[in-house]
């Protein structure tokens, strides 16, 4: 209780990590994180704690220092990955992290090099010499070159048309609110047997009457999702799959 009255007090937005998968499990290029739902319930139970506090995500990458994503590539593939396959699990963790509370989400490198680098030296503080990690963009310097990584694409698909200030509004699947965010049903996720592994997120403008719906298709497949905003816009969306 004296905690909670000091975070009222003085505390004015929330900060966590979002490193909830040790390790990364891959499949190919395929790559997930086991206990990622059971993370997002943690998360919003913290946030149901302060309701009227914001919450940011502000770290979050793939990293070998802490052995959450494994340096063995029989495992997971090389880092830095230029890879699109790996867009749908940052997808999956930007919409968990959004449903459970938080209205910001940063990601811990931008810009690195082709060799996962430069990176700092402080084993005290478990960054070894080796120290290669996961950007939003690798450069390439001898070839003058760049891609962009799955990690980048997941997050452009909302801050493309989420604009600053809009508000998240929790989706409605089958005219039923699935408000308890929990391993067996969180509320961005349809788990019906027609649609099941698309995902949601709402985004209103109160001053603008504006709405951006974000829905990925996490498939193999295309496939069809009927999207209606306040009971009566409605419109059919092809989703093809990533």
């Amino acid at each position: 209780n004296n905690m909670s009255g000091m975070v009222d007090e003085f505390v004015d937005v929330l900060f966590y990590h979002g490193y909830d998968c040790e390790p990364w499990r891959c499949d190919g290029l395929n790559t997930t994180c086991p206990g990622l739902e059971t993370a997002m319930a943690n998360i919003a139970s913290y946030k149901a704690m302060y309701p009227e506090k914001t919450m940011w995500m502000t770290e979050l990458c793939y990293a070998v220092e802490f052995q959450n994503y494994p340096p063995n590539t029989t495992l997971c593939p090389q880092l830095p990955r230029a890879d699109f396959e790996d867009s749908l699990q940052w997808g999956r963790m930007l919409f968990g992290d959004i449903d459970a509370g938080a209205s910001g989400w940063i990601y811990w490198n931008y810009i690195l090099d082709a060799a996962g680098g430069p990176w700092l030296t402080s084993p005290e503080h478990d960054n070894p010499d080796g120290n290669y990690q996961q950007p939003l963009v690798i450069v390439d310097v001898e070839r003058d070159t760049f891609a962009l990584t799955g990690a980048y694409y997941a997050m452009a698909h909302f801050s493309k048309r989420v604009a600053e200030g809009m508000r998240y509004v929790r989706p409605r699947w089958g005219g039923r609110s699935k408000g308890d965010v929990s391993p067996t049903r969180p509320a961005y996720r349809r788990l019906d047997s027609a649609n099941s592994n698309v995902y949601a997120a709402h985004f209103v403008d109160n001053s603008t009457a504006t709405h951006v719906v974000v829905l990925m298709n996490d498939r193999r497949e295309p496939t069809d999702q009927l999207v209606t905003i306040d009971g009566a816009s409605q419109v059919t969306v092809r989703l093809p799959p990533v």
